[in-house]
């Protein structure tokens, strides 16, 4: 292998190899896009050369690189397993790729073989088995050319970032109401009580890492940083991608149960208060360590920088208020003065109403005619089935009921009435629904009584 040694002066040893095919097409890399992560996996479009090639970096594609002509194949590389060697062909283009992995404990494994058998062989092995980083190369409808560069994995430590210039934008940041809640007590007693919400909070990260001179891996991580003074407390958590200079959003659920105690007589208002704020340029500095793949031991450790830009959320706070009830008194009681006098319309006299489900209007004359309002007076109905009655009421379904002038139960029918006679022996006087639909009746002697008829 014929390889290029580059970045030794301000960072760690890496190789990249000679480029092979020709200059047709447009120039691509990958080099920002690996920063993201280890190649996970490679996916190829090819027939008799290579139409299209796409790696994943993190899990993440750092897009595709050629036509879409081909079938496609991907190749997965297990956790713990990265590419240290690769066989192909080339001419005019790339003819054939195949790809050599090995893990820490020195066990190899192949790739199939993508493409067909056209133009020169060449292979590629890696110095000191370092790990594939990335690739760069030329594209148009095929893969035209393309160029490997390998090197160090690295880890980060000791991320720090200023909290005084975190302080400084946070404390112009007014605090808003997202959530509340307005809970009585009208009792002669104070209880306890509990707020329980949640709401879904987005915010935004970017972070500005400073290694554009590096091969590395990235790798995910956590950042916390907060303060607290005698006027506010803030703290953010934020998951950041080493070497990934791509804005991402996070959608974080936050909830909350909040006991309290609520003053007798009162109400009490809770509020979510948060406090959300837009960061910008925050510096930072973190440990850059490199090491060898094959047992772990450092080649060298950088201290690099790089600025913060974000908009994040404290922990939420809440406060509340407690506003005395008025007075607690029974509504009064409605006193009736007097009537609106409608007289006798059409002329007839009445012995009792009732309404319907409707809200209709019905009448018993007393000859014992059924009557009917129709707004203006009233349609006589007569003596239905030549029942002449004391008395109707309506059950819950709307169906009348009657008592004849005899005492006998009767339940209208359309036309008429369905003589029930005397249930139980009993001559009534009056019926009366309840609120469950059960009928209840007076006897003449002034007798009460709970009908089994429903």
């Amino acid at each position: 292998m014929t390889s290029t040694q580059i970045g030794t002066a301000a960072t760690e040893v890496a190789f990249k190899s000679n480029s092979y095919g020709r200059n047709g097409g447009n120039s691509f890399t990958d080099k920002s896009d690996a920063k993201t992560g280890p190649i996970t996996k490679i996916s190829i479009r090819h027939g008799n050369e290579i139409d299209q090639i796409e790696v994943f970096y993190g899990g993440r594609s750092a897009g595709s690189h050629g036509g879409s002509g081909g079938r496609i194949d991907v190749f997965e590389i297990k956790e713990g397993y990265y590419i240290v060697g690769i066989r192909g062909r080339s001419g005019k283009r790339i003819d054939q790729l195949q790809f050599i992995v090995r893990n820490s404990e020195g066990k190899y494994e192949t790739s199939p073989i993508f493409g067909g058998g056209g133009g020169d062989p060449f292979e590629i092995n890696s110095p000191g088995n370092l790990p594939l980083r990335f690739i760069e190369g030329r594209s148009g409808s095929r893969l035209d050319q393309i160029t490997f560069s390998f090197g160090y994995p690295y880890r980060v430590k000791n991320l720090k970032l200023d909290s005084d210039a975190i302080q400084e934008q946070l404390l112009r940041v007014t605090p808003s109401s997202i959530h509340s809640a307005d809970l009585e007590n009208p009792a002669d007693k104070d209880l306890e009580g509990k707020y329980v919400d949640s709401i879904e909070i987005s915010e935004s990260h970017t972070f500005h890492w400073q290694l554009s001179s590096t091969f590395t891996y990235g790798q995910t991580m956590s950042v916390t940083s907060g303060f607290k003074s005698a006027e506010v407390s803030w703290s953010i958590s934020v998951n950041a991608t080493v070497g990934n200079s791509k804005t991402r959003t996070d959608k974080k659920t936050r909830k909350w149960e909040i006991p309290f105690v609520m003053p007798k007589h009162t109400v009490t208002r809770v509020n979510a208060m948060v406090r959300k704020a837009q960061l910008s340029g925050i510096p930072f500095t973190y440990e850059v360590e490199f090491y060898e793949p094959e047992n772990g031991r450092v080649v060298k450790t950088l201290l690099e920088h790089g600025t913060y830009d974000g908009v994040v959320v404290s922990d939420i706070t809440f406060d509340s208020q407690h506003t005395p009830l008025g007075p607690v008194t029974d509504p009064p009681i409605p006193t009736l003065k007097e009537w609106d006098d409608h007289g006798v319309i059409d002329g007839w006299t009445l012995k009792m109403i009732a309404f319907d489900q409707q809200g209709l209007l019905w009448g018993v004359g007393t000859e014992g005619n059924l009557l009917k309002a129709n707004g203006t007076g009233w349609d006589d109905a007569g003596f239905p089935g030549g029942w002449t009655l004391k008395m109707i009421a309506f059950d819950q379904q709307g169906l009348m009921w009657g008592v004849g002038t005899e005492g006998n139960l009767g339940k209208a029918n359309g036309t008429g009435w369905d003589d029930a006679g005397f249930p139980g022996g009993w001559t009534l006087k009056m019926i009366a629904f309840d609120q469950q639909g059960l009928m209840w009746g007076v006897g003449t002697e002034g007798n009460l009584g709970k009908s089994k008829i429903q």
